[in-house]
């Protein structure tokens, strides 16, 4: 019994000490594979984190590219152009070469088709709604905006012409469009246009209209008194500039989510200016703008080339009392007269000393003490 007892302790020691032996082997041989396993999981773990902030790190640098500036995600604009509001004899051909010097920007001064002459007589004849499809034809199928190139055109026949199908064309197209308000001295230009337009309101030239045009004209006519021709011509001028201010007025509030920009000439004559006209539009300099600015900014350009368009005192004095005398007929009559911004900022120009120099240039008259 007891032998027993014995051999059967014995027994399950030594059965005991044999799984033992078993079992150890076994973790010997399960434990190496564990590890390996676990080495390759956490290796491929981190190559997926690795992969994951990879393309996280990409996709935030792409959504910077495709929204610079403030980061807002605002819809960038299918196309850009750029128009420009004068009167005429104001420096649009000025205009275009400031233009010409920024960066990633296609100008023409008074492209073709020009829309004067035929155009802008049938406009005279049958006004800008019967005409509408023709000149749509005409200038709107010519423009062809090019992504990432600002179009740009500076032509006093905008307003007269051809505004309204280009208009109505590109802006509905979600196209952004710039428009400058170029003006210069109101008595500079009304003396421009005596010299340069002889029978002015006679010979129906290329370029303009009077109020006697009512398809075109939003002032209504009313009859001057003169003394001489060059007086009747003069109120025919005058009263073409005021009406193109009515114009203006009349564009603002028939399209009011276009850019405007108000500029005089006298103030594009510094490049710093230009700078900053540059940055009013969201243009960016060329590389070669200040050597190219350099070579024209600042300097007299006569809208002719020729001296003898200098503006003298008798004769400013005498357009300026022709405008009052305008002014005065309207008022009297009961038709309220648009502010004419060309005449009340170049008054603040002149108190300014940072232009003094550069009006010296531009304005012989100008006092050299001031």
């Amino acid at each position: 019994m007891g032998y027993r007892r014995f051999s059967s302790s014995s027994s399950s020691s030594s059965s005991f000490s044999s799984s033992s032996s078993s079992f150890s082997s076994s973790s010997s041989f399960r434990f190496p594979f564990r590890i390996t396993v676990y080495k390759h999981a956490s290796l491929c773990l981190r190559y997926v984190i690795a992969l994951f902030l990879l393309v996280t790190t990409y996709s935030v640098f792409l959504s910077f590219r495709s929204y610079p500036g403030d980061q807002t995600h605002v819809k960038q604009p299918s196309c850009r152009l750029l128009f420009c509001v004068t009167s005429g004899r104001s420096g649009s051909g000025y205009l275009a070469s400031v233009l010409r010097a920024a960066d990633a920007i296609d100008v023409g001064h008074e492209r073709y088709p020009y829309m004067n002459k035929e155009v802008l007589w049938s406009v005279k004849q049958k006004g800008l709604n019967e005409t509408y499809q023709q000149r749509f034809r005409l200038k709107s199928l010519s423009i062809n905006p090019i992504p990432g190139v600002v179009w740009a055109e500076t032509s006093h026949m905008f307003i007269k012409t051809w505004y309204d199908v280009v208009m109505d064309k590109f802006e509905s197209s979600g196209c952004r469009i710039d428009i400058v308000m170029l003006r210069r001295y109101f008595p500079e230009v009304v003396r421009s246009l005596l010299v340069s337009s002889k029978g002015f309101r006679f010979t129906l030239p290329n370029w303009y209209y009077t109020l006697e045009d009512a398809n075109i004209a939003l002032l209504p006519f009313l009859p001057m008194n003169h003394s001489t021709m060059e007086e009747e011509i003069l109120d025919s001028i005058i009263g073409y500039l005021v009406d193109l201010e009515l114009q203006l007025i009349s564009l603002q509030q028939r399209y009011p989510s276009v850019h405007y920009h108000e500029v005089r000439l006298e103030e594009l004559q510094t490049i710093q200016s230009v700078i900053t006209f540059y940055n009013s539009l969201d243009l960016v300099p060329a590389r070669d703008a200040l050597s190219t600015l350099s070579t024209f900014v600042g300097i007299r350009h006569n809208t002719k080339g020729n001296d003898k368009n200098t503006l003298q005192k008798e004769e400013e004095e005498h357009i300026m009392k022709r405008l009052k005398y305008f002014n005065a007929v309207y008022a009297k009559n009961g038709i309220p007269i648009p502010q004419l911004p060309a005449v009340d900022v170049y008054m603040w120009m002149l108190n300014s000393q940072s232009f003094g120099s550069c009006l010296r240039t531009i304005y012989p008259s100008y006092p050299k003490n001031v």
